[in-house]
């Protein structure tokens, strides 16, 4: 009895260590080698949401691919001229964001044209869970209705003028960055800024946002390129989370079983003694 006993331990316990081994195995490890994507939309169905693009919290209805012109040919357009229903969470704003896997280090490259002299976010940031603007690459174009600059968040979290901004006109930004020593940005190949520190040290990046929230704007995108230079060893906390409830979970039903299995042979070793 004692050895069926110990039996019966010993393939728990290995069938434990498995599920321990297999949650491990789990958690979200990035390829220690460089990605590029790229997107300029022409593969796109207009008048649809592109493709490898995500609205997250805020309304995408608005956002679509359209045929611009010959120049340009097909782009993004977000608009933003009817508020949505309202939610406390939420609240309003257009959005466009582009997630990509975990990195340290990495280069974001794209075109835009806004219409109206209303403020843009763009920010590159962590995800929506563990979202916190001070620790973003954060641009604002422009800084405000009555500020025409293109401004950026510097290392005390305040906006810093880099660049005139003008309505109607394309323009080439280019953001390098390094969560171990600051990031760079090139507007029309010109450098801007160059590895500026953090407000608040980022543990990761692996979204590109832009939003409005300036009703009745309008904004193209176009030829995103987003080069993850470097793999983040951080890890996030779903990825943990996840194993170790599927490891309790499972350890819970064989812990049951074992003592439901117990249980009723001791009540059958009972009667057979009456």
């Amino acid at each position: 009895m004692r050895k069926n006993k110990n039996l019966k331990l010993i393939v728990i316990s290995l069938t434990i260590f498995f599920f321990i081994i297999l949650g491990i195995s789990l958690i979200d490890q990035s390829e220690k080698s460089n990605l590029v994507m790229s997107y300029d939309f022409e593969d796109d169905e207009i008048g649809a949401y592109p493709n490898g693009f995500v609205g997250v919290l805020r309304d995408t209805n608005y956002t679509r691919v359209i045929y611009l012109d010959e120049i340009h040919g097909q782009v993004v357009e977000i608009r933003y001229l009817e508020e949505p229903p309202f939610n406390p969470i939420i609240g309003g704003g257009m959005e466009f964001n582009a997630l990509f896997g975990l990195t340290a280090a990495g280069t974001v490259e794209f075109d835009i044209y806004v219409l109206h002299a209303k403020r843009i976010y763009i920010d590159i940031c962590q995800t929506d869970v563990e979202y916190d603007y001070r620790d973003d690459i954060a641009i604002r174009m422009p800084l405000s209705t009555t500020d025409d600059y293109i401004a950026i968040m510097d290392d005390e979290g305040e906006y810093e003028r880099v660049k005139s901004f003008s309505t109607k006109v394309w323009y080439h930004f280019k953001i390098e960055y390094d969560i171990e020593i600051g990031w760079s940005l090139w507007i029309d190949h010109v450098i801007e800024s160059h590895s500026l520190p953090f407000y608040q040290d980022p543990p990761y990046m692996c979204q590109l946002y832009f939003a409005t929230y300036e009703l009745g704007q309008i904004f193209y995108v176009d030829n995103v390129k987003i080069t993850l230079e470097q793999p983040s060893d951080y890890i996030y906390p779903l990825d943990v989370y996840i194993p170790i409830i599927i490891l309790i979970s499972l350890s819970m039903v064989i812990l049951f079983y074992h003592f439901k299995s117990s249980k009723l042979k001791r009540k059958t070793t009972t009667k057979r003694r009456k």
